[in-house]
């Protein structure tokens, strides 16, 4: 039987990014599409052929068009991109999520109207912006919206904002804080100071944010990177912590938990229901719920995800 032209349209897209974005072999693609050899040769130079294929894959899936639409009528989202991907564990969501969120972010940064652009930290950002092409963004600011410092002085390798700012030539603004305070006198000396008060006037300000978030575990990186200890990690799951963002731990009905931790968080804190554009860029199994939990909390309304990951958001 002949493929209609949506449908194969659908495939020719679906085929090119599981072979240039993921890396599949062909024989791989043949067979979790369920195509021959030949039929998945034609379609990559088919892609070629029609300029689908740059340095990026210029063109949505129709399938992640369609999921992006009831996301954005289920949830208040302003924004939403999915992105195909060959299975929904975080390793195999990531370099699309990495594509497709760097894409996001240059829409913003070609803009010649001057924005103040946001970030908060972790892996998925910075691979964003590790992705993002070169280009004149000197007209922008980039911003921090929560720190990056350990209690021990020490600092993350995730912070994105220089690396963005170093890429566009943008001017940058660092919150000098560590992401939870030592304690509430220390967050409210530091909150005292200048310099702390500025930066943070110029996140909430921000015209775009870009967040990521995750669960809550001994594999989390707030834990991992040493910004809380086990003993408080334990003590916030023990009273129904489903996950975090920013440095804010959240319940499970997606609210801000009454705990000693959200107390001492440096960042800038959002207030629901947001008048500003905070997109979050996550994915695969292991964020489902903490996705699930922000967009409830009204934390973000933007999302760029990946399809397993958006189709449990619309069927929970």
């Amino acid at each position: 039987m002949k493929l209609s032209d949506l449908n194969r349209s659908d495939l020719v897209i679906r085929t090119a990014w599981l072979y240039y974005t993921y890396g599949l072999t062909q024989e791989e693609i043949s067979r979790q599409l369920n195509l021959s050899r030949p039929m998945v040769q034609r379609m990559l130079a088919q892609a070629t052929h029609e300029g689908l294929v740059k340095i990026r894959i210029d063109h949505p899936l129709v399938d992640c068009l369609e999921l992006e639409k009831r996301l954005m009528e289920r949830y208040p989202l302003r924004l939403c991109r999915v992105c195909p991907a060959p299975g929904e564990a975080s390793e195999q969501v990531m370099p699309g999520l990495t594509l497709l969120g760097a894409a996001t972010m240059e829409e913003f940064l070609r803009t010649p109207n001057p924005l103040t652009v946001a970030l908060g930290t972790g892996r998925t950002l910075k691979a964003c912006v590790h992705a993002i092409s070169s280009l004149n963004g000197s007209q922008h600011r980039v911003v921090s919206l929560v720190g990056n410092l350990r209690q021990d002085g020490s600092a993350s390798p995730f912070d994105s904002v220089m690396p963005l700012a170093d890429k566009i030539g943008a001017e940058r603004f660092f919150l000098p804080a560590p992401v939870i305070a030592a304690n509430l006198k220390e967050l409210k000396t530091l909150q005292q100071q200048p310099i702390y008060r500025n930066v943070v006037r110029i996140a909430e300000q921000a015209d775009v944010s870009f967040i990521s978030m995750a669960g809550l575990s001994k594999q989390s990186p707030l834990f991992l990177e040493e910004f809380i200890t086990e003993a408080e990690m334990q003590q916030a799951l023990d009273q129904g912590a489903s996950g975090e963002f920013l440095g804010h731990i959240l319940g499970q009905e997606g609210q801000l938990l009454e705990i000693d931790l959200n107390q001492r968080a440096a960042g800038v804190r959002f207030t629901p229901p947001l008048t500003r554009t905070v997109i979050g860029i996550s994915g695969g199994t292991n964020k489902h719920h903490i996705i699930q939990k922000i967009l409830q909390g009204g934390w973000m309304n933007g999302l760029i995800t990946d399809e397993f990951t958006a189709r449990f958001l619309i069927s929970t």
